[in-house]
């Protein structure tokens, strides 16, 4: 994960590792690009992650990434492989660009689709049942694992949002996406842009 990143997704990895820590379970954030000797935000400094440069790849291991580093997956040889549907969003336009980059014929599968192909053997999980019903769409099963969202970072995004709507001489509707859950049909989504 990218360390200067402060928003929802970063946020519901670092609760994820924290949970795990406080449960008990040998587990540690490994951020990108790994030259930062103090690389965890200070608005995520709270939940006291084990940082470690590099991923153990190992039969009694289980890697989660979001969908942001799915080709990481593919450097994976022993441990078990997990993406993390943070945001579908980010995954579909990421993939479309790669499949155009590499002139691949439209309607085929992208290059970051081998995460829906049983022999990769990638445990999925959605943070959101519209990105489950994503996961479902493409002929695999999501676990649900939810997070939630501190006022801070809501205030962060709000603010994100008003200073770019000023900018385009917009003003955005209050309380709009800012918890995707109560967004009615956006659930999932990143109305707020804080993926």
């Amino acid at each position: 994960m990218p360390s200067f990143i402060c928003h929802r997704g970063p946020e519901a990895l670092h609760q994820f590792v924290d949970a795990g820590q406080r449960l008990g379970y040998d587990m540690a954030m490994v951020y990108l690009p790994e030259d930062d000797p103090d690389p965890t935000p200070a608005v995520f400094k709270m939940y006291r992650p084990r940082v470690v440069r590099d991923i153990v790849d190992a039969p009694d291991s289980v890697v989660v990434v979001p969908e942001t580093g799915t080709l990481q997956l593919l450097e994976l040889r022993h441990a078990t492989r997990a993406l993390w549907w943070l945001s579908v969003e980010h995954f579909a336009v990421r993939n479309e660009a790669m499949r155009q980059a590499q002139k691949m014929p439209a309607g085929q599968r992208g290059p970051l689709d081998f995460v829906f192909d049983p022999r990769f053997g990638v445990v999925h999980f959605a943070q959101s049942e519209y990105a489950r019903q994503f996961v479902a769409r493409q002929g695999a099963e999501a676990l649900m694992l939810t997070d939630y969202v501190r006022d801070e970072i809501v205030e962060r995004a709000r603010a994100a949002r008003w200073r770019e709507a000023e900018h385009r001489g917009l003003q955005p509707q209050e309380g709009a996406g800012v918890h995707a859950e109560t967004d009615g049909g956006l659930a999932g989504r990143d109305p707020v842009g804080a993926d």
